[in-house]
């Protein structure tokens, strides 16, 4: 047994260990070749990545250090004994070599893949193995199978009667904050609009960025879920529904290596879809020579395969086509798009008119699921 130390590195969602080259575990030859350690005390275990310090001082022979991300997931004080031993192969291995030999994988092995990175049994290189693997073949059906291991749960429940809707973009498009508008219109008309969103790592800005210039958007599950109901509207975060770890992981691997492949894109917009219970979608696939969609066939075959997808996952989606040659709106950035929105909402004149009207095209087709 060992005792724990926090070491105050963040590692960027990575859980890491450290224990210093005297200590008598490191001793064993079969640690030396471990990469992979399991820590557990009582009935809590986590995963973490082995790394050696060679400093003293730093570490006592008989201490384990666990850096941002593996203390806080352990949640248990300093100086706790813990026990501590190789981690066993992942289960879902084997299912990560056939998908990347090119295989066609079960919905048990997705979920046991994804499982598996929820808890912490992959490293970075194995996920984006994993996404890389994904992105070369893919199937409709691989894709509904995928994106429902991406949900562990449902985090949000909503009344059985009660219609929920979003709308979203592809992405790809500079400024393109026709989702403020829309809301503020769906929000109006009366039909409530739950919209989770993500901090752009890639572009100027988010809806959440953007959002966030006028008011807080990093707040939990239940407090987005009462401002939908008090409101008819709301925007949060998507980071901070801890529910959801999982999906913010493969987004920000998926960023890191640049991998837009649209079919990893649409499972993780359905996956946020369910996550926040919504039950009509309107998707925006902007087509231009800059955007991530660049033909209409291409378009065309996104727009089948997600309202399949959807449908197959229990959310009515209504894919929409659109003109994604250029920026949309006067401003680039999230205060000077936040900007735009509030000209257009306040009717001041010099409103886009671009914006304008893209947002009214698509906020009639969101009013259009309403009966």
């Amino acid at each position: 047994m060992l005792k724990l130390k926090h070491i105050p590195v963040q590692s960027f969602g990575e859980n890491i260990a450290y224990i210093h080259k005297n200590c008598a575990m490191y001793k064993v030859d079969d640690l030396k070749k471990a990469t992979r350690l399991e820590i557990h005390k009582g009935s809590k275990t986590i995963y973490a990545f082995l790394q050696i310090v060679a400093e003293d001082g730093v570490l006592a022979d008989d201490e384990i250090g666990l850096n941002d991300e593996a203390f806080a997931a352990l949640n248990m004080s300093e100086g706790t004994e813990v026990h501590v031993s190789l981690a066993a192969p992942s289960a879902s291995t084997k299912a990560l070599h056939r998908k990347i030999a090119g295989e066609v994988l079960t919905s048990g092995e997705y979920a046991a893949i994804i499982g598996d990175i929820a808890a912490g049994r992959y490293s970075k290189a194995d996920i984006a193995a994993f996404l890389v693997a994904c992105s070369s073949s893919m199937s409709s059906t691989e894709l509904v199978s995928f994106t429902e291991a991406l949900v562990t749960k449902k985090v949000l429940h909503w009344d059985e009667k009660s219609m929920v809707v979003d709308q979203h973009c592809l992405g790809g498009v500079p400024a393109d904050k026709t989702d403020l508008v829309v809301l503020a219109i769906t929000a109006a008309y009366g039909l409530p609009m739950a919209k989770p969103s993500i901090r752009s790592l890639t572009s100027c800005a988010g809806v959440a960025d953007t959002m966030g210039v006028l008011t807080e958007v990093d707040y939990n599950a239940a407090k987005f879920q009462k401002f939908v109901r008090a409101n008819n509207g709301a925007i949060i975060n998507y980071d901070a529904m801890e529910e959801t770890k999982v999906n913010h992981l493969l987004h920000d691997v998926r960023s890191q290596l640049g991998i837009n492949q649209n079919e990893l894109v649409i499972a993780s917009i359905l996956a946020m879809m369910i996550s926040a219970g919504v039950s009509h979608l309107v998707l925006d696939i902007p087509v231009g020579a800059n955007a991530r969609v660049r033909s209409a066939n291409e378009a065309i075959r996104i727009r089948k395969q997600v309202e399949y997808v959807g449908d197959m996952l229990g959310i009515s989606v209504d894919a929409v086509v659109t003109d994604g040659s250029e920026p949309v709106g006067s401003g680039i950035g999230a205060v000077l798009e936040a900007r735009d929105v509030l000209k257009i909402l306040q009717n001041v004149a010099g409103a886009p008119i671009d914006l304008r009207e893209k947002s009214l095209f698509l906020a009639g087709r969101v009013l259009e699921f309403d009966p």
